[in-house]
């Protein structure tokens, strides 16, 4: 499991620079979004945290993290944010949030981790997983003070983990609010100067270095360039070329080896890549197909938020059409009904066209045959 969240730690990203009044951190109150969706995180992976006014420490938002299984099937969702400037390496920070805990259930594991990049997207030595618990259905404080940046480091990643183990009756429950990471008080970085090192025994004078004449030496293989922050790769990565050629091929279509194999490449891209929407955009694609594939009830819900997320994406057609016969399958008729509208309306010259002509028809007949039922 912990293989699989380093994997993907880069999908459940919201991307800003500095912010103010908050540190580092940009709506960590989570007040500003649209519905579920809250601006500046993102939330990924099978059982995505979701932003909520049902809860909150301050203002009127939070966000919930539920988990439960179905049977011995594990859950997990992310949420995280990156900030790709205004860290001070050297210096120390701290980490707040409020948590308030309604559940946590058999084999639940909550955690948050912290990890620093310098300017070249490469990462550097952070804070790993560290487990924590909100207060047993009231808001509790959880604190880690004193984190140290590394020198070097300009950005940072937040990532909080909600998941459950393969046991039946896994469930676990969170509402997470006013998420804080702010330079620790009087932090300066500490640099010690030559002058200042004294070594015991006093200080001994260089022996003189012996001349000898350079050898040869063989080429170096100059390292892979990193891409530019916020740029997408192109054909000429053979990797994001592997990569496209399966979601081209149909990520429905694609057995698990082959999108775990995207997954891993989607990772090594990620590290290259820095910040790269279309990276994001496939990851999250191959991470609906993938973890639904054992719970296929969710890739609806899943599958919805991915199309409010990504609708202009060039897969949003094959995730449409996937999801309607996944509802007409489960008698979700209405929403099957709506969704065959907004493709026909997207998609006028598509090959599903005529198919989904009839589909909408009869759909129509069983949403109304279903409701009339419900009413009797």
């Amino acid at each position: 499991m912990r293989k699989i969240f380093y994997a993907l730690a880069a999908l459940g990203l919201g991307v800003v620079n500095l912010a103010k009044g908050e540190g580092l951190i940009t709506n960590g109150g989570f007040e500003s979004g649209d519905g579920e969706r809250t601006d500046n995180w993102n939330s990924t992976l099978g059982s995505p945290p979701a932003r909520t006014n049902a809860e909150a420490h301050s203002g009127k938002y939070s966000m919930r993290s539920t988990l439960k299984n179905d049977g011995p099937v594990p859950s997990e969702g992310h949420l995280g944010q990156s900030v790709v400037s205004g860290v001070a390496g050297g210096k120390t920070y701290d980490l707040t949030f409020w948590a308030k805990q309604t559940d946590h259930g058999v084999s639940y594991v909550q955690e948050y981790a912290i990890e620093w990049y310098d300017n070249n997207g490469a990462r550097l030595p952070g804070k790993g997983l560290t487990r924590f618990r909100g207060g047993k259905d009231k808001w509790a404080k959880v604190s880690a003070e004193g984190i140290p940046a590394p020198v070097g480091a300009t950005g940072v990643r937040l990532v909080f983990r909600f998941v459950t183990g393969a046991v039946a009756g896994g469930s676990g429950e969170v509402f997470i609010d006013d998420v804080a990471l702010v330079a620790s008080y009087d932090s300066a970085p500490v640099a010690v100067q030559q002058s200042e090192v004294k070594l015991p025994g006093g200080v001994k004078k260089p022996a003189p270095k012996k001349v000898t004449q350079a050898k040869p030496t063989k080429p170096v293989k100059p390292a892979a360039a990193l891409g530019q922050a916020g740029a997408n790769p192109d054909a000429s990565d053979p990797t994001w070329a592997g990569v496209t050629a399966v979601l081209k091929q149909g990520v429905a279509k694609a057995d698990r080896d082959s999108l775990q194999k995207c997954m891993r490449d989607l990772g090594t891209l990620r590290r290259k890549w820095r910040q790269s929407p279309a990276i994001s955009e496939a990851s999250e694609l191959v991470v609906l197909y993938l973890f639904t594939k054992s719970k296929p009830e969710q890739f609806t819900p899943s599958a919805v938020r991915w199309l409010s997320r990504y609708p202009k994406s060039e897969w949003a057609r094959d995730v449409m059409v996937d999801t309607v016969y996944l509802q007409i399958d489960q008698a979700l008729y209405r929403d099957a009904g709506k969704l065959i509208g907004e493709f026909l309306g997207r998609f006028p010259g598509d090959a599903e066209v005529p198919k989904f002509k009839i589909l909408q028809n009869h759909v129509k007949k069983f949403a109304e045959a279903t409701e009339k039922n419900r009413l009797k």
